[in-house]
């Protein structure tokens, strides 16, 4: 990085922001989109109930009087009136800040209306047609791309709509336009001289409404800074909005990221000790560049050469059109089918592609210079690093791009430095189910391995076969350093240490349940536990009773082969309150991703056969984590009561952090036009309104879960920092240190959790949550404990690993 101060960095973070916006800003008034940035947005949420209202006004006296332009109230009766002022507010807003040729943005205005009706034409007279056209359609990003796709299959079927005519369109736009101006005063129709003497009806928004724009965008701008890894050390947090970012110049977040300015306001005294010295030390943790990570991902990017863990730097090209398309059905629907799954590979990696550009330049800018990262919390105290794209909580490729700039000498053989690199290595291999002897043996076995791709990754490239690449990669590069030097080699490389599926380990604990907790790794085993594959082999066990009894999907599910994966993602969402359909999407994604390699099903429509496994699978979770479905029901109930007596829910976590869970209601209304575009109408809080029970409800075992997990986190760091641990990567269930210091990592770990568990936390929370409650409201019972010795944690190997 060139020489700047840390003051300058912060100067640069605001230009950043600035220039971020304006593009924005630009970019949407080009395409005429200016309902995609917050000012247009804030218009034309708070305009279509005032143009509804007077459309209809508008409609009931067009029926009773004559007119030349109540002509075009028959035509407005064919769509809901809150549709047509959303569609009519969002054409208008979308260009307001450029003057218009009235009578062509009244054509426009009318274009669009008449899209809807015949797009709803279709949807009633072909609904098989429109649900394949609605789901070829959904991912395309802008409306044009959208008409175009389904007017030319409304051709190609020779779908007979009767266009409106262009007389009847000019009053239909007229009277759209004419009611946004009375309603709402953002607009005027206004007579202007051209240069050439000719006078031009123009639609332009008013000189007030300009004025304000500009204000909107002068704030955003400023409001939305780029925050970037600092080169110096934050600042201590030493209150809520005391800490962090160096310069009053930038626009600072508080500590705790929240909407709700009154609870800020509230905890501004609230004694935290143990949560502030954790993020401090986590902020004045030093990183740096993996410059060889950095150069081998920059060969492949650069040359856009097809690697593991990233996507190509470019679009993948549409193969060539067959010669005989237009005689061939075959080859046209082949090529089609080809064409259609490139276009849609090259639309879902664009983020990506653009993650790793940004990234790049981010590691080619601060490049051997240390980094830090500043910290903060969300409601919860969940901790995030505030810095985009490049910080130690990112994807694979982005993790192995950093190192702590501080090491350590790993120690040799038999150490237990030396016993943890060799364990991370297995574990971003894959091997992180193994026993540590099984997994330290393997990765002996692949040092030699390790050596030939770290002197030559770009053809020794079998480190692209590890569940985490790019991470295994930088093992392989920190290894090979170790073998050379074996007595004196300094590591650098965070060594991470998992949870055994965080959220069902704590609701164990909390409930001392000695089947969910051995299942996950909670009490000493001579094998670490697989909870995916104890649900796997449950529901398995269940398919074979139903097949047995003559159940032919049953059959066909075993004969299809149900495995881990089929079940990890419906498991590890569990505890945060999924559904049962939730669960079925899972299936259904596994079902699709297994059917391209290994064939399909022998049905056509898999749906009901899914949902059958889904259920099962389903069933299968609540036996083997019984526990867990006891706590959140309960938790489920706690927030019930909360709600029907109108209290938000407080507690207090082990770390003495202050959670406030107040889902509000909010007085919005969604309006979905037929092609998917979404408008949303009123998204101002009414907190009057009362909380929200869905939500609240919903939101209390997940939450109350990741408030645990991030008390832990806070009480690992210090008891880590009292044995002299100071370098930490920190992930809400994965916590990553040097290797020389993984053992004492491992080890406060077991000891933070052991210390919060040892409490009743449950009858904690329960007591704190009454205190808020009227005195003759009363909490169900708690749900029944088990007999789980707690101490046991600091026994368990395989809790962490």
């Amino acid at each position: 990085m060139e020489e700047k101060s840390q003051e300058e960095l912060e100067i640069e973070m605001t230009r950043l922001g600035v220039e971020r916006y304006q593009h924005k800003r630009r970019k949407a008034e080009s395409k005429e989109l200016e309902t995609t940035i917050p000012g247009g947005q804030w218009l034309l949420r708070n305009t279509v109930s005032l143009l509804q209202s007077e459309l209809e006004d508008w409609m009931e006296l067009a029926e009773n009087r004559p007119g030349r332009a109540h002509r075009a109230v028959e035509y407005y009766k064919l769509l809901p009136t809150d549709l047509s002022a959303a569609l009519i507010a969002r054409t208008v807003l979308d260009s307001i800040s450029t003057a218009k040729k009235f009578t062509r943005s009244a054509m426009v205005v009318a274009g669009v209306l008449e899209d809807e009706v015949r797009f709803r034409a279709l949807a009633e007279t072909d609904p098989g047609l429109w649900r394949d056209l609605y789901e070829r359609t959904k991912a395309y990003m802008g409306y044009g791309t959208k008409r175009r796709h389904i007017m030319r299959a409304m051709k190609n079927v020779n779908h007979s709509f009767s266009p409106w005519s262009q007389r009847d369109k000019v009053q239909i736009g007229v009277v759209g336009i004419d009611l946004l101006a009375k309603a709402t005063g953002l607009v005027e129709i206004r007579n202007r001289t051209t240069i050439f003497g000719k006078t031009r009806t123009e639609l332009a928004a008013t000189p007030m409404t300009l004025k304000w724009l500009e204000k909107s965008h002068d704030r955003c701008e400023i409001l939305t800074p780029i925050f970037l890894p600092c080169i110096e050390p934050p600042k201590d947090w030493t209150g809520v909005v005391n800490g962090g970012f160096h310069t009053s110049g930038l626009y600072r977040r508080a500590l705790i990221k929240t909407a709700d300015l009154k609870y800020i306001e509230s905890i501004k005294d609230h004694e935290m000790p143990e949560v502030y010295d954790a993020v401090n030390a986590l902020q004045r943790v030093p990183f740096r560049i993996n410059t060889q990570v950095l150069e081998v991902l920059r060969h492949f990017w650069s040359k856009n050469l097809e690697v593991e863990g990233i996507p190509r730097r470019e679009d993948m090209e549409v193969p060539a059109r067959p010669a005989d398309i237009d005689e061939n059905d075959e080859a046209r629907k082949a090529w089609r089918r080809q064409a259609a799954a490139i276009h849609d590979r090259n639309a879902r990696t664009r983020a990506e592609r653009l993650t790793v550009t940004k990234v790049i330049h981010l590691a080619e800018k601060y490049g051997t210079e240390p980094m830090y990262f500043t910290a903060q919390l969300d409601w919860r105290s969940r901790c995030y690093p505030t810095s985009y794209h490049l910080h130690p909580q990112g994807p694979d490729f982005v993790k192995a791009m950093l190192l702590f700039e501080n090491g350590k000498p790993v120690g040799k053989d038999g150490t237990d430095g030396y016993r943890w690199l060799m364990i991370h290595g297995a574990n971003c291999w894959g091997l992180d189910k193994s026993t540590f002897d099984e997994r330290v043996k393997w990765a002996e076995e692949f040092l030699a391995e390790a050596g030939r791709i770290t002197e030559d990754p770009y053809h020794n490239r079998e480190w692209e076969e590890a569940d985490k690449p790019w991470q295994f990669l930088a093992w392989c590069f920190d290894v090979t350093g170790w073998w050379n030097d074996q007595s004196g080699y300094v590591s650098r490389l965070p060594i991470a240490q998992d949870a055994t599926q965080s959220g069902i380990q704590i609701m164990s604990l909390l409930l001392r349940d000695p089947v969910g907790a051995e299942a996950t790794n909670c009490t000493p085993s001579e094998k670490p536990q697989d909870l995916y594959l104890a649900v796997t082999q449950k529901t398995l066990d269940n398919l074979e009773a139903e097949a047995a009894e003559g159940s032919e999907v049953a059959q066909m599910w075993l004969d299809f082969g149900v495995d881990r994966k089929a079940c990890k993602r419906p498991v590890m969402t569990r505890v945060y309150n999924s559904t049962l359909f939730s669960c079925l999407k899972y299936v259904r994604e596994w079902v699709n991703a297994k059917q391209e390699k290994q064939g399909g099903l022998p049905l056509e429509d898999n749906y009901r056969a899914s949902l059958y496994l889904a259920k099962t699978i389903w069933d299968s979770m609540d036996e083997v984590i019984d526990g867990t479905k006891k706590c959140m029901k309960w938790l489920g109930e706690v927030a019930d009561i909360c709600v029907k007596n109108e209290i938000p829910i407080r507690w207090t976590t082990p770390a003495d952090f202050p959670v406030k869970q107040a889902y509000f209601k909010w007085s919005s209304k969604m309006i979905k036009t037929k092609i998917g575009d979404t408008i949303r109408q009123h998204s101002i809080r009414e907190e009057n309104e009362g909380l929200d029970r869905r939500r609240m409800c919903n939101g209390l075992a997940p939450n109350f879960v990741h408030s645990l997990d991030a008390a832990a986190l806070f009480k690992t760091v210090t008891a880590a920092r009292g044995v002299g641990v100071e370098d930490f990567a920190m992930v809400h269930d994965s916590f990553a240190t040097l290797a020389a210091d993984s053992q004492s990592l491992a080890e406060s770990i077991r000891l933070a959790y052991a210390r919060i568990f040892q409490d009743d936390v449950l009858a904690g929370f329960a007591k704190e949550v009454a205190a808020y409650l009227p005195a003759d409201v009363e909490l169900p019972e708690l749900p029944e404990y088990g007999s789980l010795d707690i101490y046991q944690l600091l026994t368990s190997d395989y809790f962490f690993s």
